[in-house]
């Protein structure tokens, strides 16, 4: 066995993303309606792409017994499939809201929540009409 498993360490380290916060802060503070206005678009895209293609996809399957995108479908061969329409809802409704929550904890890591308060400060100053000094 040969030991071609190599790691890079600043990857690892997370030197990288260091350096991607460190500009991320900047922006809160520098521009901070910016800030807001991509943190809140991010989120919103995050959540459409993602809560509710599952949910359109899983209500699919439940419902249908198919489902396609992209290259990948799903077909069961003995559908349609009888599953009470609330139960199904239900259910789609707990997975899309455990989904939501996920990934507002990925969109954090995008856009930190410590930084969305530098930024409620300078918009506070800039609406008072104090000077905001970068």
């Amino acid at each position: 066995m040969s030991a071609n498993f190599q790691l890079n360490t600043g990857d690892v380290l997370g030197f990288n993303y260091r350096n991607f916060i460190s500009k991320q802060k900047g922006l809160a503070i520098s521009k901070p309606d910016a800030y807001y206005k991509e943190r809140n678009d991010t989120m919103d895209a995050v959540k459409v792409i993602c809560v509710e293609e599952t949910y359109k996809a899983l209500f699919s399957l439940l419902t249908k017994g198919e489902y396609k995108s992209g290259t990948t479908a799903v077909q069961i061969s003995n559908k349609p499939v009888s599953y009470p329409p609330q139960k199904i809802n239900d259910l789609l409704i707990e997975i899309c809201s455990t989904l939501a929550d996920s990934l507002e904890e990925v969109v954090e890591l995008v856009f930190p929540s410590d930084f969305e308060k530098i930024a409620d400060s300078r918009l506070l100053i800039k609406t008072k009409g104090e000077s905001v000094s970068v």
